[in-house]
């Protein structure tokens, strides 16, 4: 996710994002945003999901100057099983969220105040005026919200 009014548009979906450095490193996939935020798929997950589809292994040509390629946006200082078991709690706990008004979209992240520390985001539409009663955590999960207009597939 990029919280930014000018990173995307309508039409930018497929869109290749790279690292904001010198070496250009593919990190994501555009496919979708509002007018405050951009949300990709991480790129690692996409070359994992299409190599599987395609039944060989998919990967970016040309050389590397840095780690970007690997790192996960939101998740590279998370380790595996802080994600796993937000995920997993996420997914049980996903549909009462989403019941609540003004909630548009539920994933995890990591921790804004502890990037080692993985969190459920719950995307509240700031549009609609109604703030959703949230938890402040979930199974012992803290809750994140990101404020934002409603999120459209570009």
């Amino acid at each position: 996710m990029i919280n930014s009014t000018t990173f995307s548009a309508g039409g930018d979906s497929g869109s290749l994002i790279v690292s904001n450095d010198a070496c250009h490193q593919p990190v994501a996939l555009l496919f979708a945003g509002s007018s405050s935020t951009t949300i990709g798929n991480p790129i690692g997950e996409v070359l994992t999901k299409v190599g599987t589809a395609l039944g060989e292994s998919v990967s970016f040509v040309g050389t590397t100057c840095g780690t970007a390629l690997t790192a996960q946006a939101d998740f590279s200082a998370l380790p595996e099983d802080a994600i796993a078991r937000a995920t997993v709690i996420k997914g049980r706990h996903e549909a009462r969220l989403f019941a609540r008004p003004s909630v548009i979209g539920v994933g995890v992240g990591a921790s804004d105040s502890n990037p080692s520390e993985a969190v459920i985001v719950v995307y509240v539409d700031q549009t609609t005026g109604i703030e959703p009663s949230l938890p402040r955590r979930i199974n012992g999960v803290r809750v994140k919200r990101v404020y934002t207009d409603p999120i459209i597939a570009y």
